[in-house]
């Protein structure tokens, strides 16, 4: 992944429930429940429409006080378990 082009979005089949400061998310698909929290709950909002690894890495930089590499490296990290798990997919 990487800072790039690449756009992602929420996958259709997934729908999301607030639960205190926690996002809980189930893959209608699958039956599986997921848990996010801070700065995920954050991409989670940002997902609503395709955005770039790069847009999302410049919002999420901007939004919160971290190096912009270690925002590079969870946000490839949360991509790709995201994508994995079938809650977010690549868009063209």
């Amino acid at each position: 992944m990487g800072v790039g082009s690449d756009r992602y979005r929420r996958s259709a089949d997934v729908k999301a429930v607030s639960h205190g400061d926690k996002l809980v998310l189930m893959n209608l698909r699958s039956e599986q429940f997921y848990s996010l929290d801070g700065i995920a709950c954050r991409v989670w909002d940002l997902l609503e429409a395709p955005a770039t690894t790069a847009r999302l890495t410049d919002t999420i930089a901007a939004e919160f006080d971290a190096p912009r590499e270690e925002i590079v490296r969870d946000l490839d990290g949360l991509l790709a378990d995201l994508m994995k798990d079938g809650l977010v997919r690549e868009v063209r």
